[in-house]
């Protein structure tokens, strides 16, 4: 079907839709992986209805029923939920609305076997001004355990009180090494960039990340968002001398990541939520763009799962320059193109997110987006996607 869109100087261009390439589960059947998997999900804001935005932070503004089933439709193509994360736009949602998310996904995962769920656990409670060391430590405990108590893992959320108060790395590793020691259960942490977080840059300065994760059974391993892939093979292959993991974030570079180098690992298997994982030269996978591409990703798990290593690359492949283009520069502003695929594939009524952050990016970039999505498989029906998109179009004059 040969369809029309605006080149970028706004002129009508003949573009021809390619079908899609995927299809999904059959109902009652879920796949499985080699690999950890987790899709850091996006919550659905509530529409516009043409009037200036609510308040962002009021649990007024979103979806919760539209967020659930989302949600859903992740577990059912085999992916875990990585909860409450910088995907659900966590900075604007505030401890009040990520509580009460993470807590309506826990009890969802509690109804069926098999559904997991890792909770972003952080320090965005009511503090003083200037808080204490002790006051940080505490504030992520009590997250920690909130998320513990109702069956899930944790995800040690960074946190900027750390880089604007706490600077040196004594710091750092005095935080993280007795959070570590005080919460139920064994935890990850979370490297975040600064291309995701301005305010994070220089997180764990000099050697504290080595000195917090060495000889520390309750720190699992680590979610690596630094878009570099060669730096997270290097940590990878130390960890895991350690018996510790990589949870690739890297939406540039993640099909390589999670494939691996094939080099085994000497060690015992890592045991995480009941699943025994031989240790390898590979990163396992918590991703934002797992969101946005989860029926294409599930199939290539599958694929890789079986040892069918071209299908795996044939389908990861296209993907790239898909996620490459969510996240470019400025990389924060990607929750806007993961909602953009939400909508085109009809998992919620309208293209809004909380703040209005769809108005970070302007219509080129999601012209683009919708070409790339369709060269990867990633929309569910391109010619619905397409009439999706015709609205957008329009109130932007194209």
């Amino acid at each position: 079907m040969i369809v029309q869109l605006p080149s970028p100087q706004g002129s009508p261009h003949p573009y021809r839709l390619q079908p899609s390439l995927t299809a999904a589960p059959l109902p009652g059947t879920q796949p499985r992986f080699n690999r950890l998997a987790y899709a850091a999900a996006h919550v659905v804001a509530k529409p516009r209805n043409g009037a200036a935005t609510s308040d962002p932070r009021s649990p007024e503004s979103i979806d919760w029923e539209a967020t659930l089933r989302f949600r859903l439709h992740l577990w059912h193509l085999g992916f875990g939920i990585a909860e409450a994360m910088d995907t659900a736009q966590r900075e604007i949602l505030g401890w009040g609305n990520a509580s009460r998310l993470l807590d309506m996904t826990l009890r969802a995962a509690a109804e069926l076997p098999g559904r997991g769920v890792i909770g972003g656990a952080g320090t965005d409670l009511p503090t003083d001004a200037s808080p204490t060391l002790r006051q940080v430590i505490d504030a992520y405990v009590r997250q920690a355990e909130f998320i513990h108590e109702r069956g899930g893992r944790v995800i040690l959320f960074p946190t900027a009180i750390l880089p604007r108060s706490f600077p040196e790395p004594r710091h750092y590793v005095e935080v993280y090494r007795t959070v570590a020691k005080e919460v139920s259960k064994p935890v990850f942490i979370h490297w975040l960039g600064d291309m995701f977080a301005p305010h994070l840059k220089g997180y764990f300065p000099g050697h504290s990340f080595w000195q917090i994760m060495v000889d520390n059974p309750k720190l699992l391993g680590v979610k690596l968002s630094l878009l570099d892939q060669h730096l997270e093979e290097s940590i990878r292959r130390r960890l895991a001398g350690q018996g510790q993991v990589v949870m690739t974030g890297d939406d540039f570079n993640f099909p390589a990541l999670i494939k691996g180098g094939g080099q085994p690992v000497a060690g015992k298997p890592f045991v995480f939520a009941g699943r025994s994982f031989a240790m390898g030269d590979y990163s396992h996978g918590l991703l934002g763009i797992f969101d946005g591409i989860a029926r294409v990703a599930s199939r290539a798990l599958a694929c890789l799962a079986t040892g069918n290593l071209p299908e795996y690359d044939r389908l990861m492949a296209p993907a790239v320059p898909l996620s490459r283009h969510i996240f470019k520069a400025p990389t924060q502003h990607y929750k806007a193109g993961l909602v953009f695929l939400a909508y085109l594939n009809g998992h919620q009524s309208h293209f809004h997110l909380l703040a209005d952050e769809e108005g970070r990016r302007d219509m080129a970039h999601y012209v683009e987006l919708f070409k790339l999505a369709n060269a990867a498989g990633a929309l569910d029906d391109p010619e619905s996607a397409y009439e999706r998109f015709q609205p957008l179009l329009r109130s932007a004059g194209l």
